[in-house]
């Protein structure tokens, strides 16, 4: 009787407890979106073949980074084949400072107009080693702005969860889609949700890679990351790009991003 009532009991506490499913993984992700909203303001110096000018500059931009995984992860990051799509638009406003070569139309106040600029490229993530490849393109009605093509390519090197290193030409962020260069990055991960990023690089910051002669511009960039959630992210960081003549134009922007 005993064992009759001690089974029936077991089967009891067994029927009322949870069901536990012992193959839960999580969800596959196909995908990744990255917002970002920037703000910029400074003065920009022109280089050119005969007389140099200045300009005082202020902007607001906003864009996304699309990066959808070839193969589904499962992980914090993608493995395997990726295709990248962006797109950035800038609002500038410019002021003149120094009227030379190049100068405005209404030279007394702000003249402002728009930038746009938008990334397409592939590549393949492993584990330690990353490369991309793809084209830019950027224009826009503001001053200083010309259209043109631009290569962007990543190799990435280390683990990503730990420290990696890069070596870029094109973009690396929202704000960069308008401001191409050449770069070296490193991120490092102190703990698992935190991420920490710096880049340095050669960039065409005025609107184009320079009016009669090549300008290209220092700039240095800090930023970091935290997971706020397996599937979303917050970022923040800021720039400066030193330009002509002592003129510096400085810039900080806000972001999130989201898997899917």
């Amino acid at each position: 009787m005993l064992r009759v009532l001690g089974a029936a009991s077991l089967v009891l506490m067994n029927a009322e407890a949870p069901p536990v499913d012992v193959g839960a993984t999580k969800p596959a992700v196909f995908g990744r979106v990255e917002t970002t909203v920037y703000g910029a303001s400074g003065e920009i110096g022109v280089l050119t073949n005969e007389t140099d000018s200045a300009f005082e500059t202020r902007g607001l931009g906003l864009g996304a980074l699309a990066t959808l995984s070839l193969d589904p992860f499962r992980d914090s990051q993608p493995v395997g084949g990726v295709l990248l799509l962006g797109i950035t638009s800038e609002y500038r406003a410019l002021r003149v400072l120094r009227c030379g070569y190049v100068c405005l139309e209404h030279p007394d106040g702000f003249e402002a107009g728009s930038m746009l600029g938008a990334r397409l490229g592939a590549g393949y993530e492993g584990r330690l080693v990353g490369v991309r490849g793809g084209l830019l393109v950027q224009g826009g009605s503001v001053a200083l702005a010309e259209t043109f093509f631009f290569p962007d390519a990543a190799l990435r090197l280390g683990q990503r969860e730990f420290v990696t290193f890069s070596l870029g030409l094109g973009a690396y962020d929202v704000p960069t889609t308008v401001r191409p260069g050449l770069y070296v990055g490193v991120s490092v991960s102190p703990i698992r949700p935190l991420a920490l990023r710096a880049h340095y690089g050669l960039h065409c910051d005025i609107g184009s890679c320079g009016i009669t002669v090549l300008q290209i511009d220092p700039r240095l960039d800090l930023s970091a990351e935290y997971a706020l959630s397996s599937s979303v992210r917050a970022s923040f960081g800021g720039a400066v790009a030193l330009t002509y003549d002592h003129h510096d134009v400085y810039e900080g922007r806000a972001g999130v991003g989201v898997d899917f």
